[in-house]
């Protein structure tokens, strides 16, 4: 291959810097890419395979793979075909690749091990799930960044395959897949391998991980094509005794020559992986019922105090001794909501007030990762091996509380999933009428001698971990949190009037005067009560309370933040979101508000980056997936927010913004058929909501079934009072063509500096590409303090008979 020929051909885009390496089908070149000033792995397939395969079919191929967005996944950041060559571009890992692990140090350590086939599994499950099978899994497409995997090379098999008509090797001599992971039938080169041939490969790389050689080597590779297909692999076990109990059983299965008798999906393996690997994230909400507190709670709460404060002597010495589950699943751990298994509901509340407490404990210990608060409660009342594999975590704590007449008994389990065994239990029973502060005093004695030995500067008392030492106080705040987390107007009323009892009890506070700020920050969304515009300036003025007493409080500068985005001010919302990140850098709520704060002032990529963070802090969370559709969609990046649009609806087939960036995404990918299908669905959702009408405007437009959109126009227009939303008349205007209504409308919503355009990015939203070249939008947009964008995307709606 002729360097400068390369050189040349791809001088406008890149700078070729040297050869990274050679494989079978491509040679390997690290690059500058000019346009985004950043390093670049270029991999250019060999000349006579291009020539064969030609460069139409292949590039449409390997297309679908450049839609994967996974973590574990390296994406495909361009392709093309210049002056002969084809190519491909992969982002620069600098990190080494599996096989030069391996080469260095033969078998890993089996958590090591387990922890990296895990998350490769987690890769292939999520291309499985959209239809793209690997073929050529091997530790030389796996790159270590990190502790992390990252699979490289998605498609490209498939795209020869596809393009040549062949599963196997071909007539050009290029393998398609690599003898010594091939499964049976792609061994035999059967045209029907679907995605369990990724499978076996990747038993292959576990047995190699594990054992320091694959299950089958020999002196050519049509004599290990014929050993897959014919022979029976050693047991993994033979070759690495004191493997996990059930770790041999689950690679051997990946190993069976049957497609039917292996593991059937990826998700399955990865369930049955997780249990023996180091551990990663999660959480979700869950419903209970909210009643009245009985007048005993405070001593109920100074036993559950009790039981958190044991648990973090406990969890912390567990730690720095060593933790017996191993330094592997020491690293994670997931509180799911404690769960009252007495009659007296009045307690109810407290399942959701105990976790978070306990959580907000563990989080004191350093190198201790707590999954979130949303994810942790989706795992309810299922059984710890089901929650295990839920959350990806290998210890889960999880806590029972019984309220009789006579007593009240509080049980906390540490648990270890693997084998589902007690690390540690704590029961506390207490008499009705008893006292238990002495208890307790003693009990945060212990505490803070416990985070003294891992933690260098010891740890606060458990009245400061509180922050109040007024039980009816805190009380009132777990009842607030409570209310807050299930967010809609009456439950967020609530929240308000708790938080502001727990304040009168306790003017100093902080957690209540935070909390009562994020309250208000997300209050003008959810309710329809007059004065949504001043409702900001009171997020505002909580926030700087709550800070003012404890400058340390995450959520008041969370808070604080999302009260600036609110009134117009997202440069120095950024501010305070970026403080909060640096008190709390795996907080999800902040990255994923920092990121919607971003999309306004017009950083695409950076606020997509804080939106793939929080989601992949809070997986279940359909919130944060709708933050990120949200940066996908004014990024112009729509392929991605279908894929975010679509996770929306796995994670809640109700939450009716799923639908909304569904329709965008299609109709800008001016697919018109699907965006009114999913406008309709919107619709069907929630046909209350000013959006929903608005995005009905845009269904008929697109059908181009014009009296039918004036109409919906009409009534729209209809329903908006003062204080409510012309920026929904905007929208609906500009799908008709009439620019004048909409400006006229965004000025009108301007002028009531509404929090509604304020959170909305309109210079960057592909809804406003009609007016972006108008004077009085760019008004608009710079009095919001926004960020203005230019747009590729082409508008959708064809223009009116009669219309310019």
């Amino acid at each position: 291959m002729s360097l400068d020929r390369l050189s040349a051909a791809l001088a406008d885009r890149y700078r070729i810097e040297r050869e990274l390496g050679q494989g079978g089908m491509a040679t390997v070149y690290l690059a500058e890419d000019l346009k985004h000033d950043r390093q670049v792995a270029i991999k250019v397939l060999r000349e006579d395979l291009a020539a064969s395969l030609g460069g139409g079919r292949f590039l449409r191929e390997i297309k679908i793979a450049a839609q994967l967005q996974h973590p574990n996944i390296l994406p495909l950041l361009d392709s093309g075909e210049a002056d002969g060559f084809l190519y491909y571009v992969m982002p620069f890992v600098a990190g080494q690749s599996l096989r030069e692990r391996l080469a260095r140090e033969g078998e890993l350590p089996v958590y090591e091990a387990v922890r990296l086939i895990t998350e490769v599994v987690d890769a292939l499950a999520h291309a499985h799930e959209h239809g793209v099978v690997h073929r050529d899994i091997k530790p030389d497409n796996v790159m270590l960044s990190g502790r992390h995997a990252l699979v490289a090379d998605f498609g490209v098999a498939k795209a020869v395959s596809e393009a040549t008509g062949r599963n196997t090797v071909t007539t050009l001599g290029v393998a398609v897949g690599t003898p010594t992971y091939m499964s049976p039938e792609q061994a035999a080169a059967d045209p029907h391998i679907d995605h369990r041939s990724d499978i076996y490969a990747v038993g292959v790389m576990a047995y190699e991980l594990l054992t320091g050689q694959p299950p089958f080597v020999g002196a050519t590779p049509q004599s290990v094509l014929a050993a897959h297909v014919t022979q029976a692999p050693d047991p993994v076990a033979n070759r690495r005794p004191g493997l996990p109990p059930g770790l041999d059983a689950v690679i051997m299965r990946c190993l069976a020559k049957r497609p039917a008798d292996r593991w059937q999906t990826a998700d399955e393996l990865h369930s049955a992986l997780e249990v023996f690997g180091t551990p990663s994230s999660g959480i979700t909400p869950t419903q209970t019922r909210p009643t009245a507190a009985a007048g005993g709670n405070r001593r109920l709460l100074w036993v559950v105090r009790g039981a958190v404060v044991l648990l973090l002597v406990t969890v912390g010495l567990w730690r720095f001794r060593g933790g017996s589950a191993g330094s592997a699943t020491a690293q994670a751990i997931a509180v799911l909501p404690f769960d009252n298994v007495g009659r007296d509901t009045a307690f109810d509340y407290l399942a959701d007030g105990i976790a978070n407490d306990v959580r907000s404990g563990l989080m004191s210990l350093p190198g201790l990762i707590v999954k979130a608060r949303t994810s942790s409660e989706a795992a309810r009342g299922k059984p710890v091996h089901e929650a295990g594999a839920m959350l990806s975590v290998g210890v889960v704590l999880q806590g029972t509380y019984r309220r009789a007449a006579d007593k009240t008994t509080v049980t906390v389990d540490l648990v270890k999933v693997a084998d589902e065994s007690a690390l540690w239990t704590g029961n506390f029973t207490l008499p009705a009428d008893g006292n238990f502060s002495s208890a307790q005093d003693s009990i945060s004695a212990a505490v803070e001698k416990a985070l003294h030995l891992v933690s260098a500067g010891g740890a606060n008392s458990a009245a400061q971990q509180r922050g109040t030492t007024d039980m009816e106080a805190y009380d009132n705040y777990l009842k607030g949190q409570f209310f807050f987390a299930k967010r809609g107007g009456e439950n967020l009323l609530r929240a308000i009037d708790y938080f502001k009892r727990a304040i009168a009890r306790d003017a100093k506070f902080a957690r209540a005067q935070a909390g009562l700020a994020m309250v208000y920050s997300v209050l003008p969304g959810y309710t329809q009560v007059g004065g949504r515009d001043s409702i900001p300036r009171e997020a505002e003025r909580f926030a700087r309370q709550a800070l003012a007493i404890d400058s340390t409080l995450v959520d008041g500068h969370i808070a604080l933040a999302n009260a600036l985005v609110a009134e117009a001010h997202p440069a120095e919302a950024e501010v305070e979101f970026r403080r909060a990140l640096t008190l709390d850098p795996r907080n999800a709520t902040a990255h994923q508000w920092l990121g919607a704060a971003l999309a306004l002032l017009g950083r695409g990529e950076e606020a997509i980056r804080e939106g793939r963070a929080s989601v992949e802090l809070d997986p279940l969370s359909a919130v944060a997936e709708n933050d990120l559709a949200y940066s996908l969609v004014s990024a112009g990046r729509f392929d991605e927010a279908l894929v975010a649009a679509q996770r929306i609806r796995e994670l809640d087939a109700n939450f009716a913004f799923s639908a909304y960036y569904s329709g965008l995404a299609f109709a800008f990918l001016l697919q018109p058929d699907s965006a009114i299908a999913a406008f309709q669905r919107f619709f069907q959702i929630d046909s209350m909501a000013p959006e929903a009408r608005a995005m009905h405007v845009w269904r008929f437009a697109l059908a181009g079934e014009w009296p039918a959109a004036e109409g919906e126009l009409k009534a729209l227009d209809r329903t908006i009072t003062a204080g409510s939303r012309d920026l929904d008349i905007a929208i609906a205007a500009v799908a008709l063509g009439d620019r004048e209504t909409a400006l006229a409308a965004l000025e009108r919503e301007a002028g009531k500096r509404s929090v509604y355009l304020a959170v909305t990015a309109v210079g960057c939203d592909p809804m406003f590409i009609l007016l972006h070249s108008e004077p009085r939008f760019i008004a608009v947009v710079k009095r919001m303090g926004q960020g203005l964008c230019t747009s590729s995307a082409r508008w959708p709606i064809p223009a009116r008979p009669g219309k310019p």
